[in-house]
């Protein structure tokens, strides 16, 4: 069933759908389905859930019907649990703690633990946990399961764990010239674009029903896209419905500010202004045709009678007559750099200061091109015009021309400093001393009793023993 202008709005079926304990959800444009509470199901929900049916709620045991979607087991000797599932032993599961849960024995403490069922929760899973509230399915309806926790019932066009994907059916493409397709629960709705109706877009609709021509004008249907209309006005009307008489400068026909004058009910006289003609005063009367702009000069006109001369170098004046020294531009940037021009002023020479070179001394000249750094030292330009040198080991000075002693400054007490490499030096040292600075001499407070001390340069002395004394192991003996 549909409504609409043209019939293109299906008519919801929903109001005409009896859901006994359900609520009615629309599945697509012409369809409707019941969304059950839980414990019923059937079209119309109204047909109650027994688990007991078939025998398969209950393991073992005898099965106790409730009411819609509920029931519970009485279970054998021996056995406990929801369904019966529980073997039932001696100690602290004895007594079947756990309502709905399998009771598992802790030896070492003698006591127990419930591992409750799915929904159920608390140490003897006597807390009742509804996981469809609120409910996880987003197109479909939750229904509790032991198993699981809870199973998502789908409605048709949508799929997933919690019905939350929705099958895509605009994948057909079924909206027709370029009308949108948007994406719906088991159904789709065509967005058209304009001039087109229907629910697939499929109807041309006709422009003319809603564009009125007047005084006896024709409304044509124009093949654009989108779909168009136009009125064919009858002679002397004008205007998008034909309504304004028709005036011949009601268009503006006259242009670069021509004046429009009305010669009878269809014609006109354009009156052109000066440096215009033609029927619109369309055509330009060019001044530039006699070539007033000497030297290469090309001419313009930017409004009628008027013309401008734009001069290349070194030219200018009104015509381009004249000539200009090039050097008063100051063209030679660099600092001490010169202009000469030539003697017909056409050009320009530029002759630079040491520092700078090119076209316009505009280009400073490395300052390191000439090698300044000596001895293998190593040029780092810091500006345009200035440099560095590094200098390697043993050198110093502007350009690393000056030679580092490093003996210089090295002290030798006792001794005289020799250089051994660019950076080093060392002592050489007088008899009898020792040591980095020679500072050193065994023999300077004489530790031989009766003799001589003479140093060995080893850090060690030996005594020279007079007639009658010898030195042994560090002590002097006296020889009998």
């Amino acid at each position: 069933m549909y409504t609409g202008i043209i019939c293109q709005i299906p008519i919801n079926n929903c109001s005409l759908t009896t859901c006994k304990y359900g609520i009615p959800l629309a599945t697509s444009s012409t369809s409707c389905s019941c969304i059950c509470s839980n414990g019923y199901t059937g079209n119309q929900c109204d047909i109650p859930i027994n688990p007991c049916l078939n025998n398969s709620y209950c393991i073992r045991g005898q099965c106790n019907y409730l009411s819609p979607g509920l029931a519970n087991c009485t279970c054998p000797s021996g056995y406990s649990g929801l369904r019966c599932d529980t073997r039932l032993s001696n100690g602290a599961c004895s007594s079947c703690p756990c309502l709905y849960g399998q009771c598992r024995i802790i030896d070492e403490i003698n006591d127990y633990v419930c591992d409750c069922y799915q929904g159920y929760t608390g140490k003897q899973c006597e807390i009742s946990i509804d996981l469809c509230k609120p409910s996880p399915c987003l197109f479909g309806q939750c229904i509790l399961d032991e198993m699981y926790g809870y199973v998502c019932k789908c409605l048709p066009g949508a799929e997933g764990k919690n019905c939350s994907e929705l099958i895509d059916t605009c994948s057909s493409n079924p909206c027709l010239n370029t009308g949108v397709c948007v994406q719906g629960l088991n159904t789709y709705q065509c967005v058209c674009q304009p001039g087109y109706a229907g629910i697939h877009c499929e109807i041309l609709v006709n422009q003319c029903t809603s564009l009125i021509c007047l005084n006896n004008g024709t409304c044509v249907n124009l093949p654009t896209n989108p779909p168009t209309a136009q009125c064919q006005c009858q002679p002397l009307f004008t205007g998008v419905q034909c309504q304004y008489p028709y005036a011949p400068c009601a268009s503006q026909p006259c242009e670069n500010l021509g004046t429009c004058i009305t010669n009878g009910l269809s014609s006109y006289i354009c009156l052109c202004p000066n440096g215009f003609t033609g029927l619109n005063c369309e055509v330009s009367i060019e001044v530039c045709k006699s070539q007033p702009c000497h030297n290469g000069g090309e001419c313009s006109e930017p409004a009628p009678y008027y013309y401008i001369c734009q001069c290349p170098w070194p030219f200018y004046g009104i015509n381009c007559e004249l000539m200009s020294d090039p050097c008063l531009s100051y063209p030679c940037r660099g600092p001490l750099s010169q202009c000469i021009s030539t003697p017909m002023h056409q050009n320009y020479t530029c002759h630079c200061s040491n520092e700078f070179q090119g076209s316009t001394c505009s280009i400073p000249i490395d300052p390191c091109r000439s090698t300044p750094c000596q001895n293998d030292g190593s040029c780092i330009k810091t500006s345009s015009l200035t440099y560095s040198c590094s200098c390697p080991m043993g050198y110093q000075g502007h350009h690393c021309e000056l030679e580092i002693d490093p003996c210089e400054n090295y002290s030798c007490k006792n001794g005289l400093a020799i250089r051994t490499s660019v950076i080093n030096c060392e002592c050489q040292c007088s008899e009898s001393y020792y040591g980095k600075l020679c500072e050193i001499n065994l023999c300077e407070k004489n530790p031989c009793a009766n003799g001589n001390c003479i140093s060995n340069n080893n850090y060690s002395y030996t005594c020279n023993c007079p007639n009658g004394f010898q030195f042994l192991m560090g002590v002097y003996v006296l020889i009998l």
